[in-house]
């Protein structure tokens, strides 16, 4: 009797995490859209100081479609500014999407993402009592559209912090 509950019990689990690997895969498919090379140009406005960046992103799909490797850089007059790295997956447990994200600078979050429709994809985080950082991607086969945008805490305004328009070149 051990032996036939233990056999239905592993007959359960693998079946269970079959249909966990189907449903990442199916999400992670979404995001496929933005694996390859991209270049462009963005803005950035930090208090009274806004600049300008060229800005190219590296996307490589990893661990047989279940995750994403992500890896910026901004430019500004041909000196690097900005390097951050982030890895995107979904947990099917909380039906979201997960980003890690990392700065060369030692900075680092954990953030969610999530689909309005189709090719709007967003991805946000808290700032501990300063408010939530929100970056809005505007997706085609050709273009990747990102917006920041900052919203501090008690308010619902949203402030406008970063845009780049970057088109895929590989």
């Amino acid at each position: 009797m051990k032996i036939k509950l233990i056999t239905v019990l592993l007959i359960v689990s693998v079946a269970a995490q079959a249909q966990e690997l189907d449903k990442i895969k199916s999400a992670m498919a979404k995001l496929a859209i933005l694996e390859g090379q991209w270049q462009g140009t963005g803005w950035i406005q930090q208090g009274n100081s806004r600049s300008e960046f060229s800005q190219t992103e590296d996307v490589q799909s990893k661990l047989d479609g279940t995750t994403l490797l992500i890896e910026g850089k901004g430019y500004e007059n041909d000196m690097l500014k900005f390097n951050a790295m982030a890895i995107a997956s979904f947990d099917p447990i909380a039906d979201k999407y997960r980003f890690h994200s990392f700065l060369n600078d030692g900075r680092f979050t954990a953030a969610e993402g999530w689909f309005d429709d189709e090719n709007v994809f967003h991805w946000q985080f808290a700032v501990p009592s300063r408010g939530t950082v929100r970056y809005t991607i505007v997706l085609t086969e050709e273009s990747w559209q990102e917006k920041g945008a900052f919203n501090p805490v008690n308010t619902e305004q949203w402030y406008p912090f970063m845009e780049m328009n970057l088109t895929k070149i590989d």
